[in-house]
């Protein structure tokens, strides 16, 4: 009977143990790791009595349903401290546009509510065509220490631009050009367009025009109901360099968003100019350092096209600084195309120059070469040319 009662003991001393060992581990995981940042855990009132308490007012989570591509949708959620002290929200980690009310120092004092914005442009989604776009707001509530808010939805395409975006390569200041897209339907069978709109900087040098599209043209998507075609007219006198714009349609349809046909290109002189050492963008010769014992040899390829082409001549104004250089023309000539007429221009530096420093930046300012042009739009050409001259 004795052997029993000790028996027993000890297996109760044994599990006494094992709990306590347990509950050892468990207290030091809860210490190392804490409390899981998104799970809200209830405490008891005299625990949660003095402290803050957050409530997401109609959940943290909002469904938008059907949402147009490239419409723009933003839901209001609010937060409201229903705590007895003051609540700290700091904005985290968002994947969409996150607007919060103005607060005080980032508190919310006890009873109050502040909203927060979520707004979603719907662009390119996967092949589920399911968006979810997120937003955490970091809290003092020591149960729920980040807020994270939700908005989803499934997106639709009412219209496709094809292709998107339209490039038209170089196009000539001189002439302009002319592009088209193809705008397809899958709502409606009577697609139309009721404005256009561009950049008002570009009005009168761009027209976009709307013409219907061929039973063949629209068969070219066997699932659109209907379609246009849009026509971009890009005239004569645009700005020189990277053209990327946007004409907005506004469609037929009811709750379609603007439908955006953008279209770049590179609008160029009826000259431009090319050569080993010479950068179109900054529209300079980069020489680099040359020792006067060597002097220095290269050329540059002035290309003409446009109507002008063939009566286009060039002539060296003016050099800087004097005595350096030797710049002449070579005898002009047609491409085999007969749509441009190349010019080359002779640049050497003189072998025995006097050192001199031209490499801009604070360096001594830039050489110069002056050319005169008889095209009636490119009347002049000023060619900058960093270099210096020492041993």
């Amino acid at each position: 009977m004795k052997v029993l009662i000790a028996g027993v003991l000890l297996v109760v001393a044994g599990i006494g143990a094992g709990t306590g060992i347990a509950y050892f581990e468990l207290r030091k995981y809860s210490e190392r790791f804490g409390d899981e940042e998104f799970l809200t855990v209830e405490k008891t009132e005299e625990i949660r009595d003095g402290l803050p308490k957050v409530q997401i007012v109609n959940g943290s989570e909002f469904n938008f349903g059907e949402m147009e591509r490239h419409g723009t949708r933003s839901h209001k959620f609010e937060i409201k401290n229903i705590g007895k002290a003051p609540l700290s929200l700091v904005k985290g980690e968002t994947t969409c546009k996150c607007t919060m009310n103005k607060l005080i120092d980032g508190v919310l004092p006890p009873g109050e509510s502040v909203k927060v914005e979520l707004e979603w442009i719907a662009k390119e989604v996967g092949p589920n065509k399911v968006f979810i776009q997120t937003a955490d707001i970091k809290t003092n509530d020591p149960s729920r220490k980040v807020i994270r808010l939700t908005i989803r939805g499934n997106i639709r395409t009412s219209v496709k631009v094809i292709p998107s975006p339209l490039v038209m390569s170089s196009i000539l200041a001189s002439r302009g050009a002319e592009g088209e897209v193809v705008i397809y339907s899958y709502r409606t069978d009577d697609l139309d367009f009721v404005r256009t709109k561009i950049d008002p900087k570009l009005k009168g040098l761009v027209e976009p025009v709307v013409e219907p599209l061929t039973s063949e043209e629209l068969a070219g998507d066997e699932l659109a109901l209907s379609g246009k075609k849009l026509r971009i007219r890009l005239k004569p006198g645009l700005p020189l360099g990277a053209l990327d714009q946007t004409v907005w349609l506004t469609t037929n349809l009811k709750d379609s968003p603007l439908v955006p046909v953008h279209f770049q290109g590179n609008v160029v002189s009826d000259i431009s100019l090319y050569g080993r050492y010479f950068n179109r963008t900054s529209n300079r010769l980069r020489l680099g350092k040359i020792k006067p014992t060597d002097g220095f040899r290269t050329e540059l390829r002035l290309l003409v096209r446009g109507e002008h082409r063939m009566s286009t001549q060039f002539e060296v104004v003016s050099v800087d600084p004097a005595g350096v250089f030797d710049v002449k023309f070579r005898e002009s000539k047609d491409l085999k195309t007969g749509t441009a007429v190349q010019h080359v221009l002779d640049i050497a530096v003189l072998k025995g120059a006097p050192a001199i420093s031209r490499l801009g930046s604070g360096q001594g300012k830039l050489g110069q070469i002056l050319i005169r042009t008889t095209h009636p739009q490119v009347k002049q050409i000023t060619l900058g040319v960093a270099f210096e001259i020492s041993e």
